[in-house]
């Protein structure tokens, strides 16, 4: 988790700054951090504060966001044994980062290192939104730092590392190819649920399709 550590720091403290600019007093902001734990969608939480949206628009708004933790549910789900308690803790604390580095690993069935990933990003989270809140007043983030390059070179190791089948070539291949049309027409945040379940879904369907008439053919041959 430690590279990840790293691109979710300056955004915490950004977020604690921009909350800050837009009314939120010190426990507002900090709060958002113990119950949302997301940089995106604190973001724009804080955003959409900012333009006076109102409380329903600010609500559809982050649940959109957060649409593709419905696929880490699923896929976790196969994947591990969680009982119900594990279920309902994992499931608070899951984060892209936490979900990314436990399936990195095929062998890995165990729901405490899933949570243990999920507190180490949710620890630091919270504690360099503190840091925000506390010294935001008196530190800059430089534009030109590109730090959340950190986190998508960390997705991208972590996904290289699962590509060892064909079909997981496929799913990769389509998955960028529905990205790149859901980011053409501005579809936002929903781009991450329609690129993971459209990939899959096309793969899985041309898989199904092989077999079926691959069966056939082998028949006659061996006849």
């Amino acid at each position: 988790m430690l590279p990840l550590w790293l691109g979710a720091m300056p955004f915490a403290i950004a977020y604690a700054i921009a909350a800050q600019k837009a009314g939120l007093n010190p426990a507002e902001i900090q709060l958002m951090s113990l119950t949302v734990s997301a940089a995106a969608a604190q973001m724009g939480i804080v955003q959409l504060l900012t333009i006076g949206a109102s409380p329903l628009t600010i609500l559809l708004t982050v649940i959109t966001m957060s649409l593709h933790h419905v696929l880490y549910g699923v896929s976790l789900a196969k994947r591990l044994k969680l009982s119900r308690l594990d279920q309902v803790t994992t499931a608070y604390f899951l984060t892209d980062a936490a979900y990314g580095l436990t399936i990195a690993d095929k062998n890995n069935e165990n729901p405490a290192f899933l949570l243990g990933a999920e507190l180490s990003m949710f620890t630091v989270w919270n504690l360099f939104t503190a840091v925000g809140i506390l010294l935001g007043h008196v530190l800059t983030i430089p534009a030109t730092a590109h730090l959340e390059f950190v986190v998508s070179l960390t997705f991208f190791i972590l996904l290289i590392s699962l590509v060892r089948t064909r079909s997981a070539v496929g799913v990769v291949i389509i998955a960028a190819a529905f990205t790149v049309i859901c980011l053409t027409i501005h579809l936002g945040s929903l781009t991450i649920f329609v690129a993971g379940i459209g990939g899959a879904l096309v793969v899985a369907l041309l898989v199904e399709r092989q077999k079926q008439y691959s069966q056939p053919l082998t028949r006659s041959a061996r006849e």
